[in-house]
């Protein structure tokens, strides 16, 4: 599946780019679902795209400098998206577009609707904040094979090159509940991922 949704995801960008001139100025609700075929022997097979407040990620795109024909060359370029590891418990998968630019995140249903309410807001704040520190989102969707399950994920905007080493990493959730790498891991292996608590200041 994770393979799978690395082919499936540009071909489905693409269209995300085209359909939101086609809608009202205020629409701010998912797009139908409707058949995306991919090209002729694509190994992928068909599958389902919807888009979540297309009109709304577009003008975010545009408030952060995102030029559509960019966010299309790096997400939907000849080169698949490349999965990460991922070091937390959620289940997450993460892809990485081929220029380091992009993000993809696979998303719970509840994570989905936790984000998309809080769309509104976040959307008045970077257009009041067109440099802040928040997460940079461009985009949310799901996609759903034609024998299979949903996935939903997100793009977000890569702060980490990955052409220089990382000495330190850590995954910070603002909580000190079971928030530490524990000894043994760090033991193992010198460069895993901290925690809250791990943070030596």
């Amino acid at each position: 599946m994770n393979y799978l949704l690395a082919r499936r995801c540009p071909a489905g960008s693409r269209r995300c780019i085209a359909v939101p001139r086609l809608l009202p100025d205020r629409y701010c609700g998912p797009l139908p679902s409707e058949p995306t075929p991919l090209a002729a022997g694509a190994e992928t097979g068909s599958y389902k795209w919807k888009d979540y407040a297309p009109k709304v990620f577009q003008r975010l795109r545009q408030a952060f400098g995102i030029d559509n024909i960019d966010y299309l060359l790096s997400l939907t370029g000849e080169a698949a998206l490349r999965m990460l590891g991922s070091p937390g418990k959620s289940g997450s998968v993460f892809f990485l577009s081929d220029d380091d630019r992009f993000l993809v995140k696979t998303v719970g249903k509840e994570e989905m609707r936790l984000l998309l309410k809080l769309i509104p807001r976040y959307y008045r704040h970077c257009q009041q904040n067109p440099a802040t520190l928040l997460v940079r989102f461009y985009g949310v969707h799901r996609v759903t094979p034609l024998l299979g399950r949903r996935v939903r994920f997100i793009v977000m905007g890569n702060v980490l090159p990955s052409d220089l080493r990382l000495h330190r990493k850590y995954d910070l959730k603002g909580s000190t509940y079971g928030r530490t790498a524990g000894e043994a891991c760090r033991a193992a292996n010198p460069h895993c991922t901290l925690k809250d608590l791990d943070v030596d200041m």
